[in-house]
């Protein structure tokens, strides 16, 4: 029945006769340009000049986002998981330039794939989509990548602890029609931050702080945008290299010897075919595509014992059609997107093949062919007071998995369906915006959780797509001095997929819970006079699960924190000195299903409540910009992402000219 509605609003948006219509703007495009267009409880838009000089990547920015949770393994280049409104970081949709970029493997990404440098505006959704696509469950994070406007060159360095340093270059040249950047950036880190060792070699039975052993990193990015702009066509063409080498060690007796590693090569290619004002009727119609390559060599590695490989590659190919339909009031838009990635890994054991015996992990070639049709609908009142959106969308997936080093491997499949939809609707009246947005999200199970490792992490071929139902509404409001937004909401996810192991240590994945969360947001800011502004924010979370085991049963979802409270002052010291300072309260934090280790660890350990305290210092004159910030000010310990001590205070000073 669901397909049946959605093919049936699909092709009414084809044929709807219009009384008037008028050109418009790149709906799924938008252009920023030093300010920020928008904000409200439920979006936000970012623009490069909040950012660019100050943040040291993409965690900084939405770190200061209510609502938003980033949490890290410490230091720079590793893993990061983003939370949205209590989500968890694979129900969080990533798009470059309206591209999704989920891996479809293990659902996560690379938060920090982007240097800032190469940003033009970050674009956040806590609760629909932003333009087409599927209804996430846990928002969208939409990055817009550096689109040049004029003749210019960037230079900027930064300094800070732990050995950290960056270097970037960005040159626009514009040329009649054409404009076209080009960037290089390098970023390296010691990591060797003090660290509380359980079982240090030299005293084993005794935990002894030292500095972090084999924790460096180093990247360097190289990327390419140019946009031809015609009469009535548009031509976006960019592309990014990535190399990077993230040395992992080890947290149990941070031996110097180690030599473990993950290193990473990646390229990417995106293609955007733009025709407007075709006809009265037909307003534009997009073609989107890119083509993603990802190669990753894992080295687990303490020299005399054992050395194990793992060469992992990704492929990834997608393209999107849009057409945009203008009806009086009316912005018609259907959309058809096929995505397809492949994923082969390959490992070694001192330089020989992991036989897959049901035991050890196999070499597996995996792949996925997603299609997702659907079609959105925009109304604006004609004084534009209100406007409102209808998205629905039908999610296809078609996905195989094979074993590479078993004899005669059987090769699995498994395909589902998934309908999706989103209504939401804003009215203002004088100085206030009122919103509401009711939605059916959806995340498809990765490859990984339909197939597992075919060794001891078995596969779920009866496994489901996690899917919520939710609602929010929001009110903003704003006067001469001061403005307030705020945001309630509940959702309920069902069918959420969870590891179990069983007494022998065998694992799988299946839908094992379902979850309710509540939440309020409040956010203040209060200009007190032309050089200083006060802005306070508060966000509460409270979640219960409900399943048929008993482990799992009426618990706190793991991985975020359930209380927030942060406050930030401003100051224009003078024409060229701003100063802000920033304090954020974290608590209530689980890092478990099962709520074993809640917010205070057991045993030894620091709590993982925080309070981060940041200070920013700026200098401004004639295109030089100068950022001194100390994060974490009072050198406050917690926990980070796997429950270990995380690095305390860090100084980044960043020089930047712009000409």
């Amino acid at each position: 029945m669901s397909v049946k509605w959605t093919t049936a609003f699909v092709f009414l948006t084809l044929f709807i006769t219009p009384v008037t219509a008028a050109d418009i703007d790149d709906v799924e495009r938008i252009k920023v340009s030093g300010q920020q267009l928008k904000h409200s409880a439920n979006y936000l838009v970012l623009s490069r000049d909040d950012f660019v000089d100050s943040a040291q990547n993409l965690n900084d920015v939405l770190n200061q986002i209510n609502g938003i949770q980033v949490r890290q393994i410490s230091g720079v280049g590793n893993p990061a998981a983003v939370s949205i409104r209590g989500s968890s970081s694979k129900q969080v949709q990533l798009y470059i330039d309206g591209q999704l970029v989920n891996d479809g493997q293990f659902g996560g990404f690379d938060l920090n794939q982007l240097p800032v440098e190469n940003i033009q505006s970050i674009e956040v959704s806590k609760e629909q989509a932003i333009g087409t696509g599927a209804t996430p469950i846990g928002g969208v994070i939409r990055i817009n990548t550096y689109n040049p406007e004029q003749d210019s060159l960037r230079l900027s360095a930064g300094l800070g602890s732990f050995g950290y340093q960056e270097l970037n270059v960005v040159k626009n040249s514009s040329f009649e029609q054409f404009q076209g950047a080009i960037s290089a950036s390098y970023v390296a880190s010691d990591n060797d931050y003090d660290y509380l060792v359980p079982q240090p070699v030299a005293h084993p039975n005794k935990s002894i702080v030292e500095p972090l052993l084999n924790n460096d990193f180093e990247k360097v990015s190289l990327s390419g945008n140019g946009v031809w702009v015609g009469e009535q066509q548009q031509v976006r063409l960019n592309g990014q290299y990535i190399n990077q080498e993230k040395a992992l060690p080890h947290y149990q007796i941070n031996v110097r010897s180690n030599e473990s590693s993950l290193d990473l090569e990646q390229s990417r290619l995106a293609l955007t075919y733009l025709v407007k004002r075709i006809d009265s009727v037909l307003s534009q119609f997009e073609l989107e595509g890119y083509v993603d390559s990802r190669d990753e060599h894992y080295i687990d590695s303490i020299p005399q014992l054992v050395r194990r490989d793992g060469r992992y590659n990704t492929e990834k190919y997608s393209v999107s059609l849009k057409p945009t339909f203008l009806v009086e009031q009316w912005t018609l838009t259907p959309f058809l997107d096929v995505n397809q990635q492949q994923f082969t890994s390959r490992s070694f054991i001192n330089g020989a093949t992991i036989s897959c015996n049901g035991i050890s992990a196999c070499d597996i070639r995996a792949k996925t062919t997603q299609w997702l049709v659907g079609s959105r609908a925009d109304w604006q009142s004609t004084d534009k007071v209100a406007s409102a959106h209808l998205l629905i969308s039908q999610l296809f997936d078609d996905s195989s998995n094979v074993a590479l080093n078993q004899q005669n491997g059987t090769k699995e499949n498994n395909d589902s369906d998934f309908f999706s939809a989103e209504f939401g609707t804003q009215y203002r009246w004088r100085t206030i915006n009122l919103g509401a947005v009711l939605s059916r999200g959806v995340r498809m199970p990765t490859m990984f959780e339909r197939y597992g490792d075919r060794g001891l992490f078995k596969g779920n071929g009866s496994i489901r797509p996690e899917q919520s139902d939710a609602l929010s509404l929001s009110a903003d409001y704003d006067a001469a001095h001061w403005s307030l937004s705020s945001a309630l909401y509940v959702k309920q996810i069902s069918d959420a997929i969870v590891a179990t192991f069983n007494s022998s240590g065998i694992g799988s994945y299946g839908n094992v819970n379902d979850a309710q969360i509540h939440g309020v947001e409040l956010q203040a800011d209060y200009q007190l006079s032309a050089a200083i502004s006060f802005q306070g924010q508060m966000n509460l979370v409270d979640s219960k699960s409900k399943s048929p085991f008993f482990a799992f049963n009426n618990k706190k979802l793991p991985g975020i924190y359930h209380q927030e409270y942060s406050a930030k002052v401003s100051i224009d010291l003078s024409q060229d000195w701003s100063l802000d300072v920033a304090t954020q309260y974290s608590k209530g934090l689980y890092f478990n299903l099962g709520n074993k280790v809640e917010q205070h660890t057991q045993g030894n350990g620091n709590p993982s409540d925080r309070l981060l305290s940041n200070i920013n210092l700026r200098w401004q004159q004639r295109g030089f910009v100068v950022n001194v910030g100390v994060n974490n000010v009072f050198d406050e310990s917690y926990q980070d992402l796997a429950n270990r001590p995380a690095q305390g205070r860090n100084l980044f000073i960043k020089f930047s000219f712009e000409e």
